[in-house]
């Protein structure tokens, strides 16, 4: 994020990488999103739902630890109009990025403040998080919940489950890295007790880029299918 936004790439270029450049440099959304079109056809269909098949209608998003807004990225590349797209990002150089590309995006600033955000809840369609990975992989020292970071879990689950409440169709979508099985059954049987109804998959970049890198996916979103394998290598990138 940081040498992207020293680079002060324009949304035109960004939008030009291919799908392996995007998972790469953007995170999860794209891969999820833009690799699952059964999981887009679900998200169609609430928005027809919604306004009863008025095809001019626009999505409305609330993206928890934004980044650089690859959600909404992930969303233009599918073809889904977006409306009002709140972020919830703290980094300087993540909003830095967002605010060049997307510049109409509404910063709602740190997630532990989600009380006092002025925002009409019931409007969200979608919201997504993928929520800090330190405390949860293997990598780290595997605190779970009990590392500050970790705790932002339950902030995020407060928030989804906010939206819920004030809009029953809304959809959730959540990430996080490969984690040792009492973590992911731990953050799976808590988000079925706070949103309901969870579809979890663990599915590996690998499938639509040149890294190797497995993640979890939870959501509320039906048809979630493994993406076919581009058989794509380092030599693809450019």
């Amino acid at each position: 994020v940081v040498a992207s936004a020293e680079s002060n790439e324009s949304k035109e270029s960004i939008s030009s990488k291919s799908a392996t450049a995007l998972v790469l440099t953007t995170g999860f959304a794209t891969l999820f999103l833009e690799n699952n079109p059964r999981i887009m056809n679900q998200v169609r269909l609430l928005m027809n739902l919604k306004l009863g098949n008025n095809k001019g209608y626009k999505m409305n998003v609330l993206s928890l630890f934004d980044g650089m807004s690859c959600c909404h990225l992930a969303l233009d590349k599918v073809g889904i109009e977006v409306d009002n797209y709140y972020a919830s990002e703290i980094d300087k150089y993540a909003i830095t990025i967002t605010n060049k590309n997307y510049p109409s995006t509404i910063q709602m600033g740190d997630v532990a403040q989600w009380r006092d955000w002025d925002i009409d809840w019931s409007s969200i369609d979608l919201v997504t998080g993928g929520f800090p990975c330190q405390a949860w992989s293997v990598a780290g020292k595997q605190l779970g919940d009990k590392d500050e970071r970790g705790k932002l879990f339950w902030t995020m689950l407060d928030i989804m489950k906010n939206v819920l409440w004030h809009n029953p169709q809304a959809k959730f979508l959540m990430e996080n890295v490969k984690m040792k099985q009492e973590f992911e059954q731990y953050i799976t049987y808590h988000t079925e007790q706070a949103l309901g109804k969870v579809n979890k998959i663990l599915i590996n970049s690998s499938l639509v880029s040149a890294q190797n890198r497995q993640r979890y996916y939870w959501t509320n979103i039906d048809g979630i299918e493994q993406p076919d394998d581009k058989g794509l290598t380092i030599k693809n990138i450019r």
